[in-house]
């Protein structure tokens, strides 16, 4: 077999290790890897991150530098030296909570049309907390003042949905729907999550969670609501009238003489059939 051949296999290899979490094994692969080709700024990022993973900060750190040495723009390698100097500064432990934590499942991000999305968060929290999120780490949705914020597990601000999709989700969440969410990307200036739909309110059950205009699509809901309440206004105004009507007094009259009259012939044939 060809170096070419023994590299992409063992490339995949290296990627496969890296979606079951089992970061061990990756580091040994990739470092094959560099061994054919230590060039390699695929394996280098894939090693740096590895490492990152098992709270190695320093070999992580000297895998990112290689890799920003052989391509000096690369924003990826950037971005996580970044966050490893806020975690070296502020002596924060990235090791994870427990080992399954560190178990990225490879369906996690996978996109169902109107049921799923990545979102870029907006007023991004603080530098330290950013530097501890995890690709994969669950967040939980917070409403705040009509603006849905997210926050980890122990209340850490993490940033906050755009104004447009806070407005349509946060009318969701109080309708009763259900959404997980997850860090997609996380670096020192960008946090972006992804967000799936787990159950839907009865009363948005027709309406999509993400459709691909969200602005016309939540003003159109909002108008079918308001349509609704003005039948439903209209429906109690007319049960109204009939309930209230006023009544016609002269009418009222003659309808109780007639029953008088009535009444009274009715008598008088009870007693001549009586005599």
């Amino acid at each position: 077999m060809n170096t070419f051949k023994i590299t992409t296999s063992l490339h995949d290899q290296a990627a496969s290790l890296a979606l079951k979490g089992d970061w061990k094994a990756a580091i040994a692969v990739n470092e094959q890897i560099l061994a054919l080709n230590n060039k390699s700024t695929e394996s280098l990022l894939r090693l740096g991150f590895a490492y990152l993973q098992l709270n190695q900060i320093i070999k992580s750190k000297k895998a990112y530098l290689k890799a920003l040495k052989i391509q000096p723009a690369n924003q990826i390698a950037k971005n996580n030296l970044q966050k490893i100097a806020i975690l070296e500064k502020k002596k924060i432990d990235f090791s994870p909570v427990n080992k399954m934590s560190n178990q990225l499942n490879p369906n996690l991000f996978l996109h169902v049309a109107g049921k799923t999305r990545v979102v870029p968060l907006i007023n991004i929290g603080q530098a330290d907390i950013l530097a501890k999120l995890k690709i994969g780490q669950k967040v939980t949705f917070k409403i705040k003042k009509r603006r849905v914020e997210v926050r980890t597990d122990e209340n850490e601000y993490v940033g906050a949905l755009p104004d447009d999709i806070s407005k349509r989700l946060a009318y969701f969440l109080e309708a009763g729907s259900q959404y997980s969410t997850f860090i997609k990307e996380a670096s020192k200036n960008t946090v972006d999550v992804f967000v799936r739909e787990e159950k839907k309110g009865r009363s948005v059950a027709k309406y999509l969670s993400f459709p691909k205009n969200i602005q016309d699509s939540l003003k159109n809901m909002i108008d079918d609501e308001d349509k609704t309440d003005d039948e439903s206004e209209a429906v109690d105004e007319d049960v109204l009238e009939e309930t209230e009507s006023p009544v016609d007094l002269e009418e009222l009259a003659e309808a109780i003489e007639d029953t008088d009259t009535y009444a009274e012939g009715h008598n008088e044939d009870d007693d001549e059939e009586q005599e």
